[in-house]
């Protein structure tokens, strides 16, 4: 069974996809790493990007430059689109290779913060946003980061509104309180998907 987490950028989700697993026993799939092991030097996402641009966002090593090229796609819509028109595909081809793998013998917890706006909605079997308020989530971000919360709003801005994904999903976990409160919720989901899907698992 194939699990969805997704959410506006600072509202938790890689904490909420690390509790659930291990309550699921699933293997963890998180977008964003596959997205940085393709960009390394001799994988496809590198090699499409230097097709593409050259040494635009390499640096003297001729590595990816990733403060430059997260600060040019924050700006630059067509470049942001170009990119991911790259990476999408590929981290999409893994996702369905390890999907695959597990069959529907178990739970693959699968963290895609651009779940929709990738169109990947239709293809998982439940999805789970994790949810908090703009403003809480740009003083994580920066936090975080290091950057100004003016700074993080801006590149939460170039996401799907949260509130859309939160009403989109079909479970949400509210990461506005305290963790013990969060956890709580993530144990309830796992309970509940393990009720949900166990006639599905048990069929096949």
């Amino acid at each position: 069974m194939l699990i969805g987490i997704t959410g506006g950028i600072g509202a938790g989700k890689s904490y909420v996809a690390r509790q659930l697993a291990p309550l699921l026993e699933a293997p963890l799939f998180n977008a964003d790493d596959i997205c940085r092991e393709l960009l390394e030097p001799g994988q496809s996402g590198y090699e499409q990007v230097v097709a593409r641009w050259g040494r635009r966002f390499l640096d003297a090593d001729s590595l990816v430059d990733r403060p430059l090229l997260r600060k040019v796609i924050g700006e630059d819509h067509l470049v942001r689109e170009q990119l991911e028109a790259i990476l999408h595909p590929l981290v999409r081809e893994r996702l369905d290779q390890e999907s695959a793998a597990l069959g529907t013998a178990g739970f693959l917890i699968a963290e895609v913060p651009l779940l929709y706006e990738s169109g990947w909605q239709g293809d998982f079997d439940w999805i789970v946003s994790v949810y908090a308020p703009t403003d809480l989530a740009a003083e994580r971000v920066a936090k975080r980061d290091g950057i100004s919360r003016e700074e993080a709003r801006r590149i939460i801005s170039i996401q799907l509104v949260p509130e859309v994904k939160r009403d989109r999903a079909d479970s949400v976990i509210e990461n506005a309180g305290n963790l013990l409160d969060t956890e709580k919720q993530v144990v309830e989901l796992a309970g509940f998907l393990r009720q949900r899907f166990a006639p599905v698992m048990k069929a096949k």
